[in-house]
């Protein structure tokens, strides 16, 4: 989960910098949702996916993930592939209890002149316990 994890004391998350490797900043046909998202809605940019993290992430003390289904990948035609995991997760707000939550992403990935990138994502969060994230390997 690299760009995702935190610890107190990090620089200050940056979505371009931390995951722009896995993003394409310059397309506006993006799909890109995820259930944090307190607007629930489908981003079709990479920046405007960003804006969604930039509101959640500086609120988090830390964020550490354990991979619980590990990526199913598959071409998906000419240039496109899907992949889909699952991954628990603990976040420590900086105000708050510690929440513990299981995550299930689907990716599709276009290759692009810069390499593989996400083009269309959904993730799904529920809430789980500190033990199932405790016992997760």
């Amino acid at each position: 989960m690299i760009g995702w994890e935190r610890d107190a004391g990090d620089p200050e998350f940056n979505f371009r910098k931390d995951l722009g490797k896995y993003y394409d900043f310059g397309s506006k046909d993006l799909n890109l949702f995820d259930d944090f998202d307190p607007e629930l809605k489908v981003r079709h940019t990479a920046d405007d996916y960003s804006k969604v993290w930039y509101g959640l992430v500086p609120k988090f003390e830390s964020v550490h993930h354990k991979i619980t289904e590990q990526p199913g990948v598959v071409a998906a035609g000419p240039g496109y592939s899907h992949s889909v995991m699952e991954f628990v997760f603990e976040v420590k707000p900086k105000q708050g209890d510690a929440m513990y939550l299981v995550s299930r992403t689907s990716i599709l990935w276009r290759c692009t002149a810069e390499g593989w990138k996400i083009f269309k994502e959904h993730n799904s969060a529920r809430p789980t316990t500190a033990e199932a994230y405790r016992n997760a390997r």
